[in-house]
């Protein structure tokens, strides 16, 4: 009945935020999630309210109708202001839908307006670049996330391995600074083997400096 009512009073003009909010619960309450996606894309066309639009995705999203609900988040995610929580539904729900270079082509696009402390962008636009061979754009997104304290050694692997594709310099001093910060032997070799494949002697030298002296004893044990 409260629904009815709220539906009413919408037809004869726009309402407060509050009340779109007790509208959009009220639709989910009363199991009528697909009509609620209905009337709240109905009404952002009529009155151009963008969060009437999310509304309008998000129950797509909750009712499982990820194609109609990938569709509205995309349309949000390409008008201003940016939203990159629309952003970052719509990216989610291509991957699950084994649709990578839509994901990847919509991060892309808006990369340049997500803050770089946004790790999760950042590393989910890493991983999908390197699954779709971007070498570029994967080793520029995991550049962006290696800064962040959720990175990983793993995360540090990939962005060494395509940094020293283009500069076995920057790769070999990507190793050392994820030695630094992990404390793993095998960095500092990997450092080592590149700093060897281009005779960089005093690389090499600097490699082994990095070592504290606990590590040091620890390397002195392996013949390698």
């Amino acid at each position: 009945v409260a629904l009815t009512v709220w539906i009413a009073r919408a037809a004869r003009g726009s309402l407060t935020p509050q009340q779109w909010e007790d509208v959009l619960y009220l639709f989910e309450a009363s199991d009528q999630v697909p009509a609620g996606s209905t009337f709240f894309e109905g009404q952002y066309r009529q009155h151009g309210n963008l969060k009437l639009l999310e509304y309008a995705a998000q129950l797509a999203e909750n009712v499982g109708d990820d194609t109609r609900a990938i569709s509205l988040y995309r349309e949000r995610a390409n008008i201003k202001p940016f939203s990159l929580d629309a952003t970052t539904r719509a990216v989610l729900l291509l991957i699950r839908s084994d649709r990578l270079r839509d994901a990847f082509d919509l991060m892309q696009a808006h990369r340049t307006e997500v803050p770089a402390e946004m790790d999760e962008f950042w590393r989910t636009l890493g991983n999908t670049a390197w699954d779709l061979q971007e070498p570029d754009a994967a080793e520029a997104a995991y550049s962006t996330y290696a800064k962040s304290p959720r990175a990983t050694a793993g995360d540090w692997s990939r962005l060494i391995y395509l940094a020293r594709q283009r500069s076995p310099q920057l790769g070999a001093e990507l190793a050392l600074d994820a030695y630094r910060r992990w404390g793993q032997l095998d960095h500092v070799m990997l450092a080592l083997d590149i700093f060897g494949q281009s005779a960089d002697f005093a690389g090499q030298a600097r490699a082994f400096k990095t070592l504290t002296d606990q590590d040091m004893q620890r390397a002195q044990k392996q013949p390698q």
